[in-house]
């Protein structure tokens, strides 16, 4: 006859009880858990990989979640591969990835993460034992959370020309990525044939995406502190320089929805509403900032618009030039929606700017003379960060997806550059650009 001994001890800071491994004729007992995410724990789980208990089935099996307020009654194996992530129930952005494993120490088993990502915390009070046929009956209690710092909500990397330097699909320190303004967006964002296409869908109440039916994400560096991460200076964000990127909008053109590429100022480049300084704020608790338009659908329902917003705050670039024009039409590059990538571009040098765009077919599409910046009473702060992105009303869907790659930003000094100018020297931009950085072996291919 078995016999099943709990012994009360805390380990590695986790007290708990655990179901003492006792031999017998017919080999070891099983050690068999009920584990419960609590609903503010804000993780889910996903079953990757793991090691069986010897004679039985993985449980969870591979491929299954363990969610936030559904507790998982049977859980049996000797190592578990799990990803973690935000959100209570699916989806959300990866955190990270660890192992549980088994462990048995001074005749106790418990399950220990081996990377200390993971606690589990062991609950007398929810734990059964009715003793029919321990331990098979046997149910072992643990409430679930998340011991790590929460990774920024950020765009994959991995699979499109980026042109942040690294092709990281999940939050690494030190590196450059697109992080969203509105939390958590995953879903919204996939990469889809080399580029990165964001979706309009609206998903309602459960599990929606935040905010608008669109969203907003800018590229900025980020560093991870002992408790918090940081979010930096990192590739694109400067006061001066070139940004370009290549954009398919997937709209008509007009309508609701707004596809866009932007610089705004941001004098605190921690993601968040609150730090958000559109040209067109007139929120008195966020003082506005500079914004330069290179691109946006919506206002002109012909062809891209470009605008240096002009606002009560004062902070305008030029009042005089590029205000609200449509540089082009629609039909010039084989229509809306846009049939093959359109590449946008931005350069500012010496108090002056240009904005700049390039058909599918490498030729130039306009460029604006150099726009000087006539503001002598507003001293720039924060820096310009590039944002790409789509917004609508709430609540609707657009039914469409934007596409953007080959982003590319350059000091205004670059040698690549340096001494020209997309209006008088048209050969130096747009994919010229791209074709020098793909033979330095920095970017991927178009």
């Amino acid at each position: 006859m078995r016999k099943t001994i709990f012994l009360f001890l805390a380990i590695f800071g986790i007290a708990g009880c655990r179901n003492s491994v006792i031999s017998s004729s017919d080999g070891d007992n099983p050690y068999i858990m009920e584990w419960s995410i609590p609903e503010d724990a804000g993780i889910n789980l996903k079953i990757t990989g793991g090691t069986p208990y010897t004679g039985q089935a993985l449980s969870p099996s591979i491929g299954q979640s363990i969610n936030a307020n559904y507790p998982y009654g049977y859980v049996l194996f000797s190592s578990l591969d799990v990803e973690i992530w935000s959100g209570p129930n699916g989806g959300g952005q990866l955190l990270g990835k660890t192992t549980i494993n088994m462990v048995t120490k001074d005749g106790n088993t418990y399950p220990l993460d081996a990377n200390n990502l993971i606690k589990l915390a062991y609950n007398p009070s929810k734990s059964s034992y009715p003793g029919k046929n321990p331990p098979w009956d046997s149910r072992n209690w643990f409430d679930v959370t998340f011991n790590g710092v929460p990774s920024p909500s950020v765009i994959t990397n991995n699979g499109w020309s980026n042109g942040l330097g690294n092709q990281d699909a999940v939050a690494t320190s030190g590196e450059s990525f697109f992080v969203a303004d509105y939390g958590d967006e995953s879903g919204r964002w996939t990469v889809i044939d080399g580029a990165i296409y964001q979706d309009t869908e609206n998903r309602g109440a459960a599990g929606s995406f935040k905010g608008n039916s669109g969203s907003r994400i800018y590229a900025v560096q980020l560093n991870e502190g002992s408790d918090s991460w940081t979010y930096d200076k990192g590739i694109g964000v400067a006061k001066d320089g070139l940004w370009q990127i290549d954009i398919r909008i997937g709209s008509n053109g007009g309508g609701d929805f707004c596809e866009t590429f932007y610089l705004s100022e941001r004098r605190v480049l921690a993601a968040g509403v609150p730090n958000y300084m559109d040209g067109n704020k007139t929120n008195p608790t966020v003082p506005p900032g500079r914004e330069i338009d290179v691109m946006e659908t919506k206002w002109k329902q012909g062809g891209p618009q470009i605008s240096l917003a002009n606002d009560e705050g004062g902070t305008y670039w030029n009042t005089d030039s590029a205000q609200n024009v449509q540089m082009g039409n629609w039909s010039d590059v084989g229509g809306a929606p846009n049939p093959d990538f359109v590449t946008y571009g931005v350069l500012i040098r010496d108090n002056n700017l240009w904005i700049y765009a390039y058909k599918p077919d490498g030729t130039q599409w306009y460029s604006t003379g150099a726009i000087p910046n006539t503001n002598t009473t507003y001293d720039q702060e924060g820096d310009f960060v590039a944002y790409i992105g789509t917004w609508g009303p709430n609540g609707e869907s657009g039914g469409f997806k934007t596409g953007y790659n080959n982003f590319i930003y350059l000091p205004q000094d670059d040698p690549k550059i340096l001494g020209k100018n997309p209006l008088d020297n048209p050969e130096a931009f747009g994919g010229k650009l791209l074709e020098i950085q793909e033979k330095s072996g920095c970017c991927t291919s178009r």
